[in-house]
């Protein structure tokens, strides 16, 4: 708004201008130049009392913000939230993935389907938001897979040499590679 106000005042400045060029030159006003200032000059009163309204302090919401934050807890909110997604990928409760759907669809900006040789099936991009997560899901299994197999690894070597020689200890190692893992 900020932007469309400068552009009026500049439209504006250039009337004048035009105006003022025209009485120094001797030539008869313009009605249509008066008329257009008249318009600009409306636009910009609106737009200006427009941002006023926008400028002024609304009410204080960091009492309800933070009431929303006791009430909700958000490591709590996030882990539901990861959970009834990996329900409805799962494909296991249809109800979950018939209300991920409308989600899922404002992530998607396009989707081209393309032609493939011989008689493969045909490729299949998916452009937007849902195509970072799906990178960024592939990249947490990845990774999660590395992990599992480096903390097997880590875990048998311990295990030989001695060093995880009771069932505390091997307790306490494996706690802390699920606490790594979440």
């Amino acid at each position: 708004m900020r932007q469309n106000l400068k552009a009026l005042k500049l439209q504006q400045e250039n009337i004048i201008q035009q105006i003022s060029d025209r009485a120094a030159e001797g030539r008869p006003r313009l009605a249509a130049l008066d008329d257009t200032l008249d318009r600009l000059e409306l636009e910009r009163q609106s737009l200006e009392a427009e941002i006023a309204a926008f400028s002024s302090e609304g009410p204080d919401m960091t009492a309800k913000v933070e009431a929303l934050r006791q009430r909700y807890n958000p490591e709590q909110t996030e882990l539901q939230m990861r959970r009834f997604v990996n329900i409805a990928r799962d494909g296991k409760d249809e109800a979950a993935k018939q209300m991920l759907m409308p989600v899922v669809r404002q992530m998607i900006q396009k989707v081209v389907i393309g032609p493939a040789p011989g008689h493969q099936p045909a490729s299949l991009q998916v452009h937007g938001l849902i195509a970072s997560i799906l990178a960024q899901m592939d990249v947490m299994d990845r990774m999660e897979r590395q992990f599992m197999v480096s903390a097997q690894r880590e875990f048998e070597a311990r295990v030989a040499s001695g060093e995880l020689d009771t069932e505390d200890k091997r307790k306490k190692l494996v706690d802390r590679y699920i606490e790594e893992l979440h």
